[in-house]
C-alpha cells in the first residue's frame, strides 16, 4: 500500500514578528501581515524598493509589451481568466505609457520649434518694410533664395517639400504684411511710411534704428466695458473668488493671443498647459468609456470591472502607437536629409501603424465580446464616437483650465 507523502511544511527564520510576536516564516507576518523589511534601513535597499515598485522592470516586461502591440485583446483576456502574475498590471501598464508618451510628445513639440503667427511664417519677417514696393523686394529676395536652394541636384525630396512649404509662407506673408499697410493708410506709391491716424486711435511711426514699425494701440482696458464680478449664491466666497479670479486670467490670456507681438508665447504656453492637463483628464476618462462600454455590452452581463480592464489595456494601446509613431517620425527627419530614398519605406510604416491602431482596436472589441461581425462594426463605431465626443470634451476642458490658470 502505498502512502500519500506529507507536504513540506514552511519552519521558522527563528525571528519573531515586532508586531504581534507571532513566528517568521518569511518576508511577511503570517498572522497580522507587517512586513519585516521597514523603512529604517541604507537608503540604497529603500530606493531599489521604490523603483522596484513603481518600474517593476521584469521579464514581466519583456511578456507584456509584444502582447500588447501585436495581440489584440490577448492581455484583457488572460487577465480575465486568471493569468496575472506572469504580465505588468494593466494599471501599472497604462499610467506609465501615458506619462512616456505625454512627455516624449512635449518634447517633440519643444525641439520643433513650432511658431504660431505670421512673423515667423517661413522664417522671413516683413515688418521691416514700410511701403509695399519694399515688401514686394523682400519677397522677390525670399523666393530668389528658395529658387537658389530648390536648384541644387541632391537636395533630398523631403528637403524641396519643406522649401516648397516656406514659399507658401513667404508669400502669404508679404499679402499680410501689405493688408496691413493698406489698413494703416499707406498708398502704392508711398516713397516713405508716415504716422497716418486710423479711425481705432492707432498711429504708426517709423523706427529710424532698425526700420521697422510700431503700432501704438490705446490700452485694452478702455476699449471693454466695466467688469462684472461672477457671484453664484449657492457657492461660497472662496469659489467665487477662484471664478473670478480665473476668468479674469482667461481675458488676460486671450488678449495676449490678439496682440501679433505676444500671440505665439501665449499659444505656446497654452499648448504646454493642455499637455500638462491632458494626463490627468485621462484618468477620468477611463471609467466613463467603461461606462460606455457597460451600455453597449449590457447583454453580456459582464462586470464593470471587466469593462474597465478593456480600457485600461485599449488606452496603453494607443498611448504605445503613439510612442511608435513619434519615434519613426523622429527616425525619419534623421534619416532622411542623409539617406533620401529611405523617406519612402519610413512613410509607408508610419501609415502603417495608423491603420494597425484602428484595427487593432477593433479585433480587439471582436475578440473580448465575441460577438459577430456585423454587430462589432456597428458597436465599434458608435463607441468610437461616443469616445470621440468625450476625449475632444477632455481636451476642450483642459484647454480651459490651462488658460484659467496661466
Amino acid at each position: 500500500m502505498v502512502t500519500k507523502p506529507e507536504p513540506e511544511t514552511a519552519t521558522p527564520t527563528g525571528a519573531a514578528c515586532a508586531n504581534c510576536g507571532a513566528p517568521l516564516y518569511g518576508e511577511y507576518c503570517y498572522r497580522c501581515g507587517q512586513p519585516v523589511k521597514g523603512l529604517i534601513r541604507h537608503l540604497s535597499g529603500v530606493m531599489g524598493d521604490v523603483l522596484d515598485t513603481l518600474l517593476n522592470i521584469d521579464s514581466r516586461v519583456v511578456r507584456t509589451l509584444p502582447a500588447l502591440y501585436f495581440k489584440p485583446g490577448f492581455l484583457t483576456q488572460e487577465y480575465l481568466a486568471g493569468r496575472r502574475m506572469r504580465y505588468v498590471t494593466p494599471f501599472r501598464l497604462m499610467f506609465f505609457l501615458c506619462l512616456a508618451a505625454f512627455f516624449v510628445m512635449q518634447l517633440a513639440l519643444d525641439s520643433s520649434g513650432l511658431k504660431f503667427g505670421n512673423d515667423h511664417a517661413g522664417g522671413a519677417s516683413f515688418n521691416s518694410a514700410r511701403t509695399p514696393a519694399e515688401v514686394r523686394t523682400q519677397e522677390q529676395q525670399a523666393l530668389a533664395k528658395i529658387d537658389h536652394a530648390l536648384a541644387e541636384p541632391q537636395l533630398p525630396s523631403s528637403a524641396k517639400e519643406a522649401l516648397e512649404v516656406a514659399r507658401g509662407r513667404v508669400q502669404s506673408g508679404a499679402a499680410d504684411r501689405l493688408v496691413e499697410l493698406k489698413r494703416h493708410g499707406v498708398p502704392a506709391a508711398a516713397g516713405s511710411l508716415a504716422a497716418p491716424a486710423s479711425s481705432s486711435g492707432a498711429a504708426v511711426t517709423p523706427d529710424e534704428s532698425n526700420h521697422s514699425i510700431d503700432v501704438n494701440f490705446p490700452d485694452d482696458d478702455t476699449l471693454e466695458l466695466p467688469r462684472q464680478r461672477v457671484h453664484v449664491a449657492w457657492l461660497p466666497g472662496f469659489a467665487n473668488d477662484w471664478l473670478n479670479q480665473a476668468g479674469e486670467r482667461i481675458r488676460d490670456n486671450l488678449r495676449a493671443m490678439k496682440r501679433e507681438s505676444t500671440r505665439n508665447a501665449a499659444i505656446q504656453r497654452m499648448v504646454a498647459g493642455v499637455f500638462s492637463l491632458l494626463p490627468q483628464t485621462m484618468f477620468v476618462i477611463l471609467p466613463l468609456f467603461a461606462l460606455i462600454l457597460k451600455v453597449f455590452y449590457i447583454f453580456k452581463r459582464r462586470l464593470y470591472m471587466e469593462h474597465l480592464m478593456v480600457a485600461l489595456h485599449s488606452h496603453a494601446f494607443i498611448f504605445l502607437s503613439l510612442l511608435v509613431l513619434l519615434g519613426l517620425a523622429a527616425l525619419k527627419a534623421l534619416v532622411t536629409p542623409h539617406v533620401s530614398w529611405l523617406g519612402v519605406p519610413l512613410g509607408l510604416t508610419i501609415a502603417a501603424v495608423w491603420i494597425w491602431l484602428f484595427v487593432y482596436l477593433f479585433l480587439m472589441q471582436k475578440r473580448i465580446y465575441r460577438q459577430g461581425w456585423f454587430f462589432t462594426t456597428i458597436k465599434y463605431w458608435c463607441v468610437g464616437l461616443c469616445y470621440t465626443v468625450l476625449l475632444g470634451s477632455a481636451v476642450l476642458l483642459a484647454f480651459v483650465l490651462s488658460m484659467a490658470r496661466a
